[in-house]
């Protein structure tokens, strides 16, 4: 459930209408425009919908970061306050405009802070909006999210555990190896630096800074006969070799 309202958070972060005045932008670099996406991302959390409603365009599309697109009317359907368990904030950290005579396009990155049961969550995106001048207002045109992938917290697991995932696996003429260095392994690929692999859990595996996960599979036996290089739920599936 919660999942949903997180998505719906995120959704809710670049939207606007054409019915409403509008402020002139006065700065050559559209600061203007980024107060008033700010503005927007404050009237998330309560979901005060008459704020999208007055700026998003007639057919305005939006995307959200699991790649499901939006017209105005469904997703001003979906706008809705937090529940009462959850508290949340958007904040810009940076942003980027682009303008020309009437349209600009507004690269934000934004910071949501949360708290759910007491717990605080901090998450990020980059959002993409593309505004235009319609009869002497602003109204969103597009507007799409990627999700800012986070590291997460480093399992500890048992030397003899990593040693147990150690070999060398491969797939159609390619082969990797697996070795352990100290607390983590490392993947080590022939004419290339060898690349610290950490746990985040029994089994599974992450590489600083990427989203992808190096997962090991054992076979009816417990042993390790597989690793998966998972890509957006999507596997590349190396086999162990057999000493």
């Amino acid at each position: 459930m919660f999942a949903n309202v997180c998505a719906l958070a995120v959704l809710t972060a670049g939207c606007g209408a054409q019915q409403g005045p509008v402020s002139p932008i006065r700065g050559s670099g559209g600061d203007d425009l980024v107060q008033l996406t700010q503005e927007l991302l404050d009237a998330i959390a309560p979901g005060k919908r008459e704020v999208w409603d007055r700026y998003l365009a007639p057919k305005a599309l939006y995307t959200d970061e699991n790649g499901k697109t939006f017209t105005r009317e469904e997703f001003l359907n979906e706008l809705k306050p937090l529940p009462p368990y959850a508290h949340g904030s958007l904040r810009i950290k940076k942003s980027t405009v682009r303008m020309s005579s009437d349209h600009a396009v507004i690269v934000h990155e934004d910071e949501e802070t949360e708290e759910i049961f007491g717990q605080k969550i901090v998450t990020g995106f980059v959002i993409t909006d593309t505004w235009r001048i319609r009869q002497n207002r602003w109204e969103l045109l597009a507007s799409s999210v990627v999700g800012v992938s986070f590291d997460p917290v480093v399992a500890k697991l048992p030397s003899a555990r990593l040693d147990a995932f150690a070999g060398d696996y491969a797939v159609s003429n390619a082969t990797i190896g697996i070795k352990r260095e100290g607390d983590h392994l490392s993947l080590v690929r022939e004419g290339k630096p060898a690349v610290p692999l950490f746990a985040e859990g029994d089994g599974i595996f992450f590489v600083r800074g990427s989203s992808d996960r190096w997962v090991f599979m054992p076979d009816d036996a417990g042993a390790i006969a597989e690793l998966r290089q998972r890509r957006r739920g999507t596997d590349v599936v190396w086999k162990k070799a057999k000493r």
